[in-house]
Parts: structure tokens; C-alpha cells; sequence
């Protein structure tokens, strides 16, 4: 997903299927079952919620960053946290090809959520790390949202050669005209904004999130349902955490930002996710960003009708050119769903119904005649997105799970025991 604010699904660009199969194969071996730590250690999940939540008022890159997190976890070596291991010498998974970018501040949460759990009486010991990237993943789902922020955020217009875009100081702390976020603003780390250059005014200017009224439930809405964000649903537990981490396999086991529907499919059909799984998971990207090295080609080789670059709305495309210039800088970012960057809801696939899908992975989804049907259901129903995602969820934390002497309970996420 790979910029700071985080990529869910596309990384890097080649199949290792024998890897895959075998991940897939762990899945069968381990029982998984939700309350699994109702009597251990009963306050586990709303503990992880409390410190997930407090982290997501103070960057709002925990929302996305987890949610590739937990992804990319679970398609490198199985739902297992290994992804969370570091090397003294960086030669782990987070610094591998298209995990290099996964987000600290995601990182820095389930590390704080892990200490919290541990430090609750009797908890010590009894809660996986891997377990534990699963609940944070469904609470930022449904967490993330209007209602959260209610603060201004700060941003600055770049004005250089380097051409024009709405840019966040707090994604170029180094820079000079970096304005500094105080209390208030520490809850909405922006995102760039594709939009057209604005008239001559001020350096900074305050982009406003206020709350709106949204988060309240609605009769007759399923018990999941929430207007403040994605669903929030019951998640499968008991998964143990992964002893090694192997950095030489990430790269060919990540879906690239210029897969096709046949790529997307053969990946995902090798962890047992459908066509309808894939796209489902696709629409995490109704949240997050993405670094211009991810679709600098695509919008500077683009012309309508090439078969590997799929179309892309003119005034969209321009707009992208904006904010990432040939001579971009390797901090600029875009998002992934222009329209509403901060709610998790279907609009990420109204934008691709209208040309406006980020990466060409994106937007192959609508242009292939084969998906666009799916696409189409989750645009005009929200619901079925919602139940959708909920179930590809599920299955895609099931993937390579360890069991026995394979797998134990870290003490901390960063290391094993």
C-alpha cells in the first residue's frame, strides 16, 4: 500500500506459488475460534481497542499501516507476526522490497497494544503478537472515520520546480516550512491531496475535519454496521506467533501495483481467497497512500486503450502529474481514494467506476469485464462491501498458521522469546 500512510495490497510483482500453497496448507492445522481468550484474559480485546484507538487520535497513518500490516503478514509466511520482527542489521521482513515502507506508526501501535495486554493481571504470556495484529486490524476498520477528527490539520502548498500539490508538513519533518502540529493537530496527519493547484495565497492554510454526527447506529442496521467507519465484527483468535522470518521471499509474494485481473486471481487463488475475496480487500484502499514510485509510469507512459495501463479520467491524471512531477520527490504521496480518504466506505470503488483508481491493480477491476460486475455491487451497495470484506477478512486471517514447536507467544513482537 507503499507510502508511510500504508499500502494494503500491492507490492512488489512476482508468484512464488510453492510458498504460497504450502502457507495456505498451515491453515488447516490450527483451530481458531472467536472469544478464545474469554477466560485467559477477558480484557484482551478491549484493551487492544483502547490503545489502538488513542494511537489512531495521534496518527492517522495507524489506520492504513495496519491494516498492510496484517496483509502482508498473513501472505509472506502466514498469519504468524513475523512481520513484526526486527534484525539488529535490518535484514527482516519490514525492510525487504515492498515491506520497507510499512508505517512505524502502525508498527509503534501493536507494540504499545502488546505491552498493554501483557501488563494486565494474568495476561503475561497469553496473547500472541499475531493475535493481537488481527484485533488491531478490525478496530481501525471500524474506528476510522469523520467523527474521529475533530481537529485542524496543517498543510502546505509546494510552490518549486518541483511543481504544485497540497502536501502535509508532518510527511517532511525535515523541511524548513514545515509547520509544527501542535495537540490539536496531532490526531489528522494528512494526506497529499490530488486536486487542482490552488490561486496564490499563504504558505499554510488549515484543512478542517469536524465532527459531523456520524457514528450512530441506525435501527434495523446489522449489529456490524456503523455510518463512523467499516464494519466492526467478531474476529477469529488463537493464532501463535512465528519463530523466523525470511526477507529473501517477500518480494515474490506480494501482489505489484501493475498486476492484472489473471495475476491478482492466480496470487490470491494460491491462500484460497476467491476473485470476490480479492476485490473485497482491494477496497481497503478506500483508506491510506501511496509513495509516486507506485504509479509514476503509469501516468507518464499513459494512453488510453494500452492494454496494460488501464484507463484514467483526464482531469484525474492531471491532477496525479501535480502532485508527482517527473522529478517527484521520494517523500511525495497520494491517495488512494481521493474522494474520502478518512472513511473506511465503498467510495474507493465509485472512483474506480469513474476512472479514478490510483494504480493500475486498481483499476483493472473495472476495466475487465470478468470483475467489473463485483465492482459495480460494491459501489451501489455498501452493505455488501461490508459483509464481503468482513468474510475475506476471516479467510485471510486463517492463511499459514503455526501450531506446536512451529509457533509460541512472544513476549514482545519485536523479537522472539
Amino acid at each position: 500500500m507503499a507510502g508511510a500512510g500504508g499500502l494494503l495490497l500491492r507490492g512488489a510483482a512476482v508468484l512464488a506459488v510453492a510458498v504460497l500453497t504450502l502457507g495456505f496448507a498451515g491453515a488447516a492445522k490450527a483451530q481458531l475460534r472467536q472469544n478464545y481468550y474469554a477466560s485467559s484474559c477477558p480484557s484482551a480485546e478491549s484493551t487492544v481497542r483502547s490503545v489502538i484507538s488513542q494511537r489512531l487520535q495521534q496518527s492517522f497513518a495507524v489506520g492504513p499501516g495496519t491494516l498492510r500490516l496484517f496483509f502482508h503478514d498473513c501472505f509472506v509466511r502466514g498469519c504468524d507476526a513475523s512481520v513484526m520482527l526486527m534484525a539488529p542489521n535490518g535484514d527482516d521482513e519490514s525492510h525487504s522490497g515492498a515491506d520497507a515502507t510499512l508505517s512505524p506508526d502502525a508498527v509503534d501501535a501493536i507494540n504499545k497494544a502488546k505491552a498493554a495486554v501483557e501488563a494486565l493481571p494474568g495476561c503475561a504470556g497469553k496473547v500472541s503478537c499475531a493475535d493481537i495484529l488481527a484485533m488491531a486490524a478490525r478496530d481501525v476498520v471500524s474506528l476510522v472515520g469523520p467523527a474521529l477528527f475533530q481537529a485542524c490539520v496543517p498543510v502546505t502548498f509546494s510552490t518549486g520546480a518541483a511543481g504544485r500539490g497540497l502536501h502535509s508538513a508532518a510527511h517532511h519533518p525535515d523541511s524548513a516550512a514545515a509547520p509544527r502540529a501542535g495537540p490539536a493537530c496531532a490526531a489528522c496527519q494528512p494526506l497529499v491531496a490530488v486536486a487542482k493547484p490552488p490561486a496564490p495565497r499563504p504558505a499554510r492554510l488549515p484543512l478542517c475535519l469536524r465532527r459531523s454526527g456520524l457514528g450512530q447506529r441506525r435501527p434495523g442496521r446489522r449489529h456490524w454496521e456503523r455510518e463512523l467507519g467499516g464494519p466492526n465484527y467478531a474476529v477469529e483468535l488463537g493464532r501463535l506467533d512465528g519463530k523466523s522470518f525470511n526477507r529473501a521471499i517477500v518480494k515474490h509474494v506480494l501482489p505489484g501495483p501493475g498486476f492484472n485481473l489473471n495475476q491478482l486471481n492466480s496470487l490470491f487463488a494460491q491462500n484460497g481467497l476467491t476473485q470476490t475475496d480479492m476485490i473485497a480487500l482491494s477496497g481497503a484502499h478506500t483508506i491510506g497512500v501511496t509513495h509516486c514510485d507506485k504509479f509514476i509510469r503509469r501516468i507518464y507512459t499513459f494512453k488510453q486503450h494500452l492494454p496494460w495501463n488501464p484507463p484514467m479520467n483526464l482531469e484525474y491524471l492531471r491532477s496525479l502529474r501535480r502532485v508527482c512531477p517527473i522529478n517527484y520527490s521520494p517523500t511525495a504521496i497520494a491517495m488512494l481514494d481521493a474522494s474520502t480518504p478518512r472513511v473506511f466506505d465503498n467510495a474507493y470503488f465509485n472512483n474506480l467506476r469513474y476512472n479514478k483508481g490510483l494504480l493500475a491493480s486498481d483499476q483493472v477491476l473495472f476495466t475487465d469485464r470478468r470483475s467489473r460486475p463485483t465492482v459495480n455491487l460494491f459501489a451501489a451497495n455498501s452493505t455488501a462491501f461490508q459483509e464481503a470484506f468482513v468474510a475475506a477478512m476471516a479467510k485471510l486471517g486463517r492463511i499459514g498458521l503455526k501450531t506446536g514447536s512451529d509457533g509460541e507467544i512472544r513476549r514482545v513482537c519485536t523479537a522472539v522469546n
